[in-house]
């Protein structure tokens, strides 16, 4: 469900402006990806009204692109060794292998943050403001697994000449100026960004597979939308039962001007 309603917003936000949807599938984490699962994905969002108006991309088809970035970025990388309980008690990288000379492979790679802020203007937020060497530190662009970071391959494919706005969930709102950097690295264009609220269970955990989250049932699709517009800000008449008729009522009178700060605790019993 919470994935559902930042479909959804995101599909009113740029509809609404007469753009284009896309759908892109973050499959790079191949051990926890499983083909059913994208399938079902897919499925949910058709089910639900929501259909891409471009070709369906897949991050894994992409892996050339990252490749490239890597290599453009080369002398700002270093190879790291340190592991997750090395670090848990550092409320950022603090710096360990920055400077040493290390030529393991079985390594991740960091890319070394400057001494400066890095900024944007979200569409809702506001501006949001990062130090990037004070705040986060040296972060991770290949993990020791060999796969490719979430941050590079959404900054790459983010900053792509066809994508001109994100609305995203605000769990991911402490990334995006780590994006925005690798972007000015690259000298790609970065998009404008929304970030909404994200659906949580009562005890205030994000609603996700790894919480225990139902996923949606799909014979419920126009109640899942009903519930999702309503979260939303959104009153669709009553006398509206069919969903692509919903859809297109929302595409009309979207606003995030009635957006809530947070939405409501989510009771499985909704979806």
């Amino acid at each position: 469900m919470g994935s559902l309603i930042t479909a959804l917003a995101s599909f009113l936000d740029i509809k609404h402006r007469q753009g284009n949807w896309s759908i892109r599938i973050d499959d790079l984490d191949h051990p926890r990806n499983h083909p059913e699962g994208t399938k079902t994905i897919l499925e949910s969002l058709k089910q639900h009204g929501l259909y891409s108006d471009t070709r369906i991309i897949y991050q894994s088809q992409n892996l050339a692109n990252y490749e490239k970035a890597i290599s453009q970025l080369d002398s700002s990388l270093f190879v790291c060794i340190c592991t997750r309980k090395s670090l848990a008690r550092s409320p950022r990288y603090p710096g360990t292998c920055r400077d040493k000379e290390l030529s393991i492979v079985d390594a991740a790679i960091r890319i070394k943050t400057p001494d400066k802020k890095v900024a944007f203007i979200d569409k809702i937020k506001g501006r949001i403001e990062t130090h990037l060497s004070q705040d986060i530190g040296d972060f991770i662009l290949v993990r020791k697994d060999k796969i490719f970071s979430y941050n590079l391959a959404t900054a790459l494919d983010d900053g792509g000449d066809m994508i001109t706005d994100v609305l995203r969930g605000e769990d991911l709102l402490p990334l995006t100026n780590q994006q925005i950097f690798l972007m000015n690295e690259l000298n790609l264009d970065p998009p404008e960004y929304s970030h909404i609220p994200v659906l949580c269970h009562p005890d205030g955990t994000k609603l996700s597979k790894q919480s225990g989250a139902k996923p949606l049932n799909n014979k419920s699709a126009i109640e899942n939308i009903l519930f999702a517009m309503k979260l939303l800000g959104l009153k669709p008449p009553t006398y509206i039962s069919n969903i692509f008729s919903l859809i297109e009522w929302a595409i009309a009178n979207w606003t995030t001007d009635n957006l809530p700060n947070k939405f409501q605790p989510y009771q499985q019993a909704n979806g």
